[in-house]
Parts: C-alpha cells; sequence; structure tokens
C-alpha cells in the first residue's frame, strides 16, 4: 500500500481544528464588536449575527472598562486572531455591497438577484484511482480534493397580472454534471468531445416564462426548462440546499433533474395544492417526444405538522425512443408538535419502462445502450432533521435502491446509504457543512487505488462552505 495513502479521518485534523478555531472566535468577535459600538450609531443590517442569536446563549451584563479591554485585548491579539478579525470585517462589507446592488438592480430594472457559491473538500478514504466518487451528483469529480461545487445565478421577474420570468444559471460541478446529463439540440460528440458551447461550464439549468391567470384563487402557469417534480431531495439553489451537500441515491439514480414543458399550479386552499404539466421527458430539451410526457402533484396539509406530497409522471421520456415510462412517488413530512425541531420525512417511489429501455451510463460517459425488455427500479428513503440551536443542525439520512434490472446504473446491484452531518449557519447567508457517508452495494462497484480489487462499499467526509444571498 502506498506511503501516501494517510487514514483518511486522520489527515485532515489540522483543518478541522481551523475549522472550529473560526467557529469559537466568530461569536467573540461579534460579541466584542457589540459591546464597542454600544454607544455608536446603528450600523447597516447584513453582517454577521451576534452571538446572542443562537438558542440558550444568553448576553451578559457588560464588564467594567478595564475588564472590557482586558477581554478585547485577549480576543485580538496574535496573528490568527487578527486575521480572523479582518476576514469577517471584509465579509460584512461584502454583504452590505451585496445587498446595496441587489437593491438597486431591483428599483432600476424591477429584477430580484439572488445567488450561491459552494466549496468543499471530500475526502473518499479508498483513494479511487478514477479521483471521482462513484453514483454522485454534484461532488462527483474530485475525490480527496478541494471543489467549486456550485456557482449559481438566479434572476427573476415575477409581477401580478404581468408576464413573468424565472433564469437560474449554474456554473462548476454543477453545470459540468447538468450537461453530462442533458439531452441538447446538437447530438453528442465522441467521449470528451463538447458538442456545443458553453461547453459544460455553464448551465440554464432552470429558463421559464410564468403567468398567473386570475380565475379563482389565481393558476400560475409555467413554460420552460424547470425542476423535475418527483423527489424530496432537489437540485440546490439560493433558497433550497437540501439536508446534506451530497445528493442521496433515491434523487441521482431514479429520479428527472429537471423537464422541459408547461404547468400550472393552483392552491384550492392552504390544505391543498396540485400541479399539472406536460413535458417532452426527463433531463431533455431536444426530444421527438415534444410535450408527450403527462406529470402531476398533489400536495396534501391536513395540519401544520403534517405534509403528505404525491407525484406522477407517464409517457415516452427519452428523447430517441417512444417507449412509455411510468414513475409513482410519494413523500410525508412530520414534524411532530411535542418535539419542537424536529422533522422526520420518508419518501418511496416505483417506476417501470417499457423496452427497449436506453441505459443510464455512469456519468460522464453518454455513449448509450438498451435493454429489449421492460424494466423497474424502486427506492426508499428516511431523513431525519434536528435543530438543536437556531444555528446548528444535525441530520440523518437513510436509502435503499433496487436497480434489479441495471437499468439506472449499468449493472444489476442493490445499493444503500447512510447519511449523517452537521449544518452550522455562521450569518444568515453563510453555512458550513460536515457530513460521513457510507455507502453499500451488493456488488463490488466502487473502485480503489489501481491493481487493487473493487470494493461493494464506499466511505466518505465532506466539508462545505456555502454562501447564499
Amino acid at each position: 500500500m502506498p506511503e501516501s495513502k494517510i487514514p483518511g479521518p486522520y489527515q485532515f485534523l489540522p483543518f478541522g481544528l481551523v475549522l472550529l478555531s473560526s467557529l469559537a472566535l466568530l461569536p467573540m468577535r461579534a460579541e466584542a464588536q457589540s459591546a464597542s459600538s454600544q454607544n455608536a450609531p446603528a450600523q447597516p443590517s447584513g453582517g454577521p449575527a451576534p452571538a446572542s442569536a443562537v438558542s440558550g446563549s444568553g448576553s451578559s451584563p457588560a464588564p467594567a472598562s478595564g475588564a472590557s479591554a482586558s477581554n478585547t485585548a485577549g480576543v485580538g491579539t496574535g496573528a490568527f486572531g487578527s486575521a480572523v478579525g479582518g476576514v469577517i470585517d471584509f465579509y460584512g462589507l461584502m454583504i452590505q455591497g451585496v445587498q446595496s446592488a441587489q437593491k438597486s438592480i431591483q428599483g432600476a430594472a424591477g429584477l430580484n438577484v439572488h445567488g450561491l457559491i459552494a466549496m468543499g473538500y471530500e475526502s473518499n478514504f479508498d483513494y479511487p484511482y478514477t479521483g471521482n466518487n462513484l453514483y454522485r451528483a454534484f461532488d462527483y469529480f474530485g475525490a480527496n480534493n478541494f471543489e467549486l461545487i456550485q456557482g449559481e445565478l438566479h434572476i427573476d421577474h415575477t409581477a401580478a397580472n404581468e408576464p413573468g420570468f424565472v433564469l437560474d444559471v449554474n456554473t462548476a460541478n454543477t453545470a459540468q454534471v447538468m450537461y453530462g446529463l442533458t439531452t441538447y439540440y446538437r447530438a453528442p460528440g465522441p467521449t470528451g468531445v463538447c458538442p456545443q458551447t458553453p461547453c459544460g461550464w455553464l448551465d440554464a439549468t432552470q429558463a421559464f416564462l410564468t403567468y398567473t391567470i386570475p380565475i379563482g384563487n389565481g393558476i400560475v402557469v409555467t413554460a420552460g426548462r424547470q425542476y423535475g417534480l418527483v423527489g424530496y431531495e432537489g437540485l440546490p439553489d439560493w433558497q433550497t440546499t437540501n439536508l446534506f451537500e451530497s445528493i442521496g441515491l433515491l434523487y441521482n439514480l431514479g429520479e428527472p433533474f429537471t423537464v422541459t414543458g408547461v404547468r400550472a399550479l393552483y392552491a384550492f386552499n392552504e390544505k391543498l395544492s396540485a400541479i399539472l404539466g406536460l413535458n417532452s421527458g426527463w433531463d431533455t430539451i431536444a426530444s421527438r417526444n415534444a410535450l408527450q410526457n403527462l406529470e402531476s402533484r398533489v400536495v396534501i396539509t391536513p395540519a401544520s405538522w403534517l405534509s403528505w406530497t404525491i407525484n406522477d409522471e407517464f409517457g415516452p421520456t427519452q428523447p430517441q425512443n417512444t417507449a412509455l415510462r411510468e414513475m409513482v412517488d410519494s413523500f410525508v413530512t412530520y414534524t411532530p408538535p411535542i418535539i419542537p425541531g424536529l422533522s422526520i420525512t420518508e419518501e418511496a417511489y416505483y417506476a417501470s419502462q417499457q423496452g427497449p429501455a436506453e441505459i443510464l451510463p455512469e456519468f460522464p460517459f453518454i455513449v448509450p445502450a438498451y435493454i429489449p425488455h421492460s424494466v423497474h427500479w424502486w427506492g426508499d428513503g428516511v431523513w431525519i432533521a434536528y435543530n438543536i440551536t437556531n444555528r446548528l443542525q444535525a441530520g440523518l439520512r437513510g436509502e435503499y435502491f433496487d436497480d434489479a434490472d441495471g437499468f439506472r446504473t449499468g449493472i444489476l446491484q442493490q445499493l444503500w446509504e447512510i447519511t449523517f452531518g452537521l449544518n452550522y449557519k455562521l450569518t444568515k447567508q453563510t453555512m458550513v457543512r460536515w457530513e460521513f457517508r457510507h455507502d453499500q452495494s451488493t456488488d463490488s462497484p466502487f473502485p480503489t487505488h489501481a491493481n487493487e480489487p473493487d470494493l461493494a462499499g464506499m466511505n466518505t467526509m465532506l466539508w462545505t462552505a456555502m454562501y447564499s444571498f
């Protein structure tokens, strides 16, 4: 075994210590700034939240002047403390600048502008020779390396009784994955050759028009490329980031990422809403099956602590294949009133397709293969989230995915995974995330070092820093 293969949990101990030190210093810095500015004019909002915002933490009376000077010196001395303080000050100025630009654009052009940047480091304990994390989505690239996972820019214009639009543009790993999974107007070229510009570094993940028809409570009609309806998890964006940074098996392997078509949303009341639409298939904007796939969603909310969502997709979904596919998906979210901060969600789905069925190859290879007979796949998953404080959240996810025909993964296998993680909100806009995940297969698909046998399991640890506005 190569000497450089250091056990994963220990290799990044210095990184973890620096991160924990930064988390500890940030509230201290905020408290020191708050104490020193008690008699100063109010500052613009948007900077780091004070430490008193943390659930369970109270603010202490201001110390005497001598004690205050001593504590401030203790926090601010040293190169590390000065560096962290400088970063925090710069962050506050950046937040003010972003908010000012958002207001200016809104006032001048009537456009809402938001965005997301996510970057992180993922440790794959098996050091795969491919350099990638198998059966992952946006953290597929860069095992044991720093990665820019996502850069998103969201622009929308929505006003009552007026046509509007929504545009979500992604770059970095997210754009590259969407490029590899989406059928565009030009035919795919040889492996490694981009058939069109921008060649995977930029992706218009959502681009659709919207208009509200003034009938009843208002029928919201949208037309264009949009996120798929199926699934509890979804594509991360500036307002929805999922419980974990890594996308689960159910969504990544068994559900559509995007669809292109027309859909209508109507909310009957606070307890019942429905969506009905037609699209051209899964993950395609160029299909011979234009607007032939029927999609629907019903959301039932009998109480504030209980929600039930039912989704269905039916029709030809592959760009060059008229074989019918159907998926029925359902998930229930329960937030027990007796345990504040706890949320439990369970999702289950079943999908089948007539033959010939086009195999989804391992990303990023896009050369298709076909199974002549009908196929099916199904999955079940549970998500448990608990807000320990207003800033700190713990999460647990368990999933099972059955690919009995090898249609979604290329081999006949059953997969399961379990993930545990923590999400910590440094400020309203910034969050740091940590997760440990174990994937297991009934086969041995997970690569390890060259000249070593493939494995039935894979262990990874992912650290992420995320900023949204």
